[in-house]
């Protein structure tokens, strides 16, 4: 018998992604929501998305097949570009990264130095 060890990552396509939030909004205000859509393939594993470099702002999905959309409500610390950080694992345990830039929006209110 031969063993086949899968050693292949699951694959998040970043050319899918489709970034949504308020229209016209460039800035966005403490309470609006902004999502992501993302295919990925490879798994059947729901992926995690988080924003802000992951201080404890994580992206939710009802979603259980790609392509997924997350929603996040923008919090009171949340300043600066909206990064999102997905991570997607296969059943054999592989894990695969990437950072996707909502270049329409970003957060929090401007302050002057």
């Amino acid at each position: 018998m031969l063993l086949t060890l899968d050693t292949i990552p699951p694959v998040i396509v970043t050319s899918s992604a489709i970034f949504s939030g308020p229209a016209g909004a460039v800035v966005m205000p403490v309470g609006g929501q902004v999502s992501l859509t993302i295919e990925v393939t490879g798994t059947s594993l729901v992926p995690k998305v988080t924003l802000f470099n992951g201080a404890g702002t994580v992206a939710t999905t009802d979603g259980t097949q790609s392509p997924y959309t997350f929603t996040y409500t923008i919090q009171a610390d949340n300043y600066g570009a909206i990064i999102y950080t997905i991570e997607a694992q296969d059943e054999a345990g592989n894990k695969v990264e990437a950072l996707l830039e909502d270049e329409g929006r970003s957060s929090g209110e401007r302050r002057l130095l």
